[in-house]
C-alpha cells in the first residue's frame, strides 16, 4: 500500500521531509501531504504529492507546493505562450526543455 511505502521510504531516509497525512480516493488515486523543513528547521514548506496508479505502479501526476498547483501553473503558462506566440512556439519551447534534460 502507498501509505506504508511512504512511511518506510521517506520518514526514515529523509530527515527534512515529514509525512503529515495520506489520503486515498478509491483504489487508483492518492495524495501525500508532507512538510519539507529548511536546514534551520524553523521554516517548513507544505508539499502535496498527488498519485495515480497506472499499470500497477504509483505515478506522481501533480504537485502542490505551498498551495500552488503545478498543473495549473503550467496550463496558464502554456495558454499565454499559445495566445501570444502560437502553438508552434510552445512546441519548440517544450522540445528545447526536453533536450536540456537529456
Amino acid at each position: 500500500m502507498l501509505h506504508d511505502q511512504w512511511k518506510k521510504i521517506y520518514q526514515n531516509e529523509n530527515q527534512n521531509l515529514q509525512v503529515d497525512s495520506i489520503e486515498n480516493y478509491g483504489d487508483n488515486l492518492s495524495s501525500v501531504k508532507a512538510f519539507v523543513y529548511q536546514d534551520d528547521a524553523k521554516e517548513k514548506l507544505m508539499v502535496i504529492f498527488k498519485f495515480q496508479k497506472m499499470n500497477k505502479e504509483w505515478m506522481i501526476y501533480d504537485l502542490v507546493v505551498d498551495n500552488e498547483n503545478m498543473i495549473e501553473k503550467y496550463k496558464l503558462e502554456y495558454r499565454k505562450i499559445i495566445k501570444e506566440q502560437g502553438f508552434e512556439k510552445l512546441l519548440k519551447t517544450l522540445e528545447a526543455k526536453a533536450r536540456k534534460l537529456k
